[in-house]
């Protein structure tokens, strides 16, 4: 079998390396899909090249004016290869993949990896309902992530919806001392956030949730690690108003992504507050340490857990469930949760997990 990963998503990007360095969430799944088919990338940047990195070999096409929506050079390009499957990134280009169907004839099986899209208005409607005719799966983080999609009968039928995740993580785990030692995080039970302070993420419910659990003479730290400030005034607030508790709770900021490996490995817990989300990378990089999740109960989160089976879920915006959680939290034998997140994390969501369940689709 021979399998293509296509995205026409256009970056004025010109370094190749730069370009993949972004990608390594996803780029793993294709070194491990490897072991079973010939795998080839093919990415739009503002330069011409051919990479090899593994097993798999990445073509980098400069699209001309007008190339963007009419790549008919680019799909000649991929065509020469000789895939048996193409893997199209994003339900946003719906003439492309119309275009890609007419050029490759029923030679070859599309899929359609969504990346947390939404329909689009009437007319981008009209043409990925006649692109749904060209497609012979589509792959969401969660089924019910599709149901916009059907309920708009843009896909027509519910078994073309696949599960799959968009991308895992290359960390591991490591000694904890160590870690602690690296990050400056103290000793006792540590709680983790990686995320950005915006509403649909929650830190709020969080913090104020982690302030009335440290009421309770708790020796506990919140350590906080985030890229953007949306409510980091309102979170500041909190804190100036529970002066006491406060000491607890610590304001990191931006982290390098390579540093990140010993902030997991130093916490014993990863907490998110998120309302909604598609495949959550910092929670799948937490869990690939062995950070216990605390998290939401939703959809894409319950899937990431095994539905529970390794962590502790939480209705997003209950702050009172969040304190009862987090009251939970304290009982728990930390070495076999960790070890329960550590299997879920292997048997589902690692790339060699991915790579295998990909398999299974397109068999």
């Amino acid at each position: 079998m021979r399998v293509v990963s296509l995205s026409y998503v256009a970056s004025n990007v010109t370094d190749p390396e730069a370009w993949l360095s972004r990608l390594s969430l996803f780029t793993g799944i294709l070194n491990r899909l490897t072991r079973f088919a010939a795998v080839a990338s093919f990415h739009c940047i503002a330069g011409n090249a051919v990479l090899s990195r593994g097993n798999v070999t990445y073509f980098f096409f400069r699209l001309l004016p007008g190339e963007t929506w009419l790549p008919f050079r680019l799909h000649r390009r991929v065509k020469r290869w000789g895939p048996d499957v193409v893997i199209v990134h994003s339900l946003s280009f719906p003439l492309q993949v119309i275009l890609l169907r007419l050029q490759f004839g029923r030679n070859i099986r599309i899929l359609v990896q969504d990346h947390k899209e939404r329909p689009g208005h009437f007319l981008r409607q009209m043409l990925q309902r006649m692109a749904d005719r060209c497609v012979d799966a589509y792959l969401f983080t969660y089924t019910e992530q599709a149901q916009p999609w059907l309920k708009n009968r843009i896909i027509a039928h519910p078994r073309k919806v696949k599960q799959l995740f968009e991308g895992s993580s290359a960390f591991v785990p490591s000694d904890r001392d160590e870690a602690r030692r690296r990050t400056g995080v103290g000793p006792g039970v540590v709680y983790l956030w990686v995320g950005r302070l915006v509403a649909f993420k929650d830190p709020v419910t969080v913090v104020s949730a982690f302030l009335r659990f440290l009421k309770g003479d708790r020796k506990a730290d919140l350590y906080m690690i985030f890229q953007t400030t949306d409510l980091l005034n309102e979170i500041k607030a909190l804190l100036d108003d529970h002066p006491d508790a406060a000491s607890s709770i610590h304001l990191v900021g931006k982290v390098d992504h390579d540093e990140l490996v010993h902030w997991y490995n130093s916490a014993d817990f990863f907490i998110l507050g998120s309302h909604d989300e598609g495949t959550n990378i910092s929670l799948c990089e937490a869990m690939s340490c062995g950070c216990i999740p605390i998290v939401t109960d939703i959809p894409a989160f319950r899937e990431m857990t095994g539905n529970g089976k390794c962590g502790l879920l939480f209705p997003p915006g209950d702050k009172e469930r969040l304190l009862k959680t987090l009251v939970e939290s304290v009982r728990l034998d930390l070495a076999c949760e960790k070890q329960k997140t550590l299997n879920q994390f292997r048997s589902t969501l690692s790339f060699d997990a991915i790579a295998e369940r990909l398999i299974k689709i397109l068999s």
